[in-house]
């Protein structure tokens, strides 16, 4: 007889991924995709949105849903006042609010932007496996949520 060769293929029950092409964030983009100044990356034309990410493994798209409003809270906290305690509670109600709506706004321009770019982003996942809609979802962002879930439908029907 004559010696067979038997090859068993074993395979996960996972499909094997193909290895990215990961281009790490420099800090200006960072900081730029956080505070969401789209500009920053329109000056890049040659840039390659859905290889750029931070060592986790986060996109654009999640760096800036992951980004609390520090700034809108720093400006309500230093407007204190001592001796008009109900105007103090009414401007800071109406101060917070508009600024909460005008960086809600400038968050949802910035997103729908960078999706027109390249849509590709919605579905990327991160080190935790985290698409953009899990974490839009976990930090309280509900008009980005609907934002992305009508994005990822237009997507899914090619318009």
């Amino acid at each position: 007889m004559e010696p067979s060769t038997n090859i068993e293929r074993i395979s996960s029950s996972e499909p094997e991924e193909p290895e990215e092409n990961i281009t790490y964030m420099d800090a200006l983009l960072y900081k730029a995709a956080a505070e969401g100044r789209i500009e920053e990356f329109n000056s890049h034309p040659k840039l390659q949105l859905e290889s750029l990410k931070t060592p986790n493994h986060d996109n654009v798209l999640h760096v800036n849903l992951a980004t609390p409003e520090y700034y809108a809270k720093f400006y309500v906290g230093i407007l204190s006042s001592r001796y008009l305690p109900l105007f103090y509670l009414f401007f800071r109600s109406f101060l917070w609010i508009s600024i909460y709506k005008r960086n809600s706004k400038k968050r949802s321009n910035f997103i729908e932007q960078i999706l027109v770019k390249c849509p590709s982003l919605l579905l990327q996942k991160n080190a935790k496996g985290q698409t953009p809609l899990h974490v839009a979802a976990r930090n309280g962002h509900s008009a980005i949520v609907k934002l992305l879930i009508r994005s990822c439908a237009k997507a899914r029907d090619g318009i």
